[in-house]
């Protein structure tokens, strides 16, 4: 599509998958700092072997369509920036005017809603400072959905998030979340799409 632009494996993928900014790949993870230890205790993730996948999704207020495709792609790569100083691993962010989809490797000391909370208050701080390339933006919904894959499903959750534009010509992002939600077996509740 046109104007497409990803954030796919810790870069930035421009339309026909050239690559611009960014290192990374998928499984090319590095060595991640320890966070303040002190008296010979060890940090959770020196002990811990966690692969921790979430699928993130977020809607914009209303599910409006306030997010403009061509000014996306820095977006994308701010909330990137926000994920990667939570030492998480980015492998995907990708979406429409009105909602979009995040592909991670969550660290165990982070809190998956605490990540959440500060990619909605930052990006809305950033949006605001750049309210002339989003000028309908009011805000992220409410809610968010999270759902958890294997490493072996990695390639087909990031190939779905990276192909979000071309999927969306042939389902709404409520029809969308509603399957999501449902084959997550999480019940449906209308109030999930705030």
């Amino acid at each position: 599509a046109e104007g497409h632009s990803v954030v796919e494996d810790g870069e930035l993928s421009q339309p026909h998958g050239a690559l611009a900014e960014g290192q990374g790949g998928v499984g090319q993870q590095k060595k991640l700092s320890t966070l303040g230890v002190e008296d010979g205790q060890q940090n959770l993730n020196d002990m811990s072997a966690v692969n921790a996948i979430y699928h993130i999704v977020i809607n914009t207020y209303r599910r409006e369509m306030t997010l403009p495709l061509l000014s996306s792609k820095n977006l994308y790569n701010y909330i990137a920036g926000v994920i990667r100083n939570k030492n998480c691993v980015v492998y995907a962010i990708n979406g429409i005017e009105n909602h979009i989809h995040i592909l991670i490797n969550l660290r165990p000391d982070v809190c998956l809603s605490d990540l959440v909370r500060d990619i909605k208050l930052s990006s809305n701080q950033w949006i605001k400072i750049h309210m002339a390339s989003f000028p309908e933006f009011r805000g992220w919904g409410k809610e968010y959905g999270a759902f958890t894959y294997a490493m072996a499903n990695l390639e087909i959750v990031r190939k779905y998030i990276l192909n979000q534009r071309e999927h969306h010509g042939r389902q709404t992002f409520d029809d969308e979340y509603r399957h999501l939600v449902e084959i997550a077996g999480v019940e449906w509740n209308d109030n999930r799409l705030t």
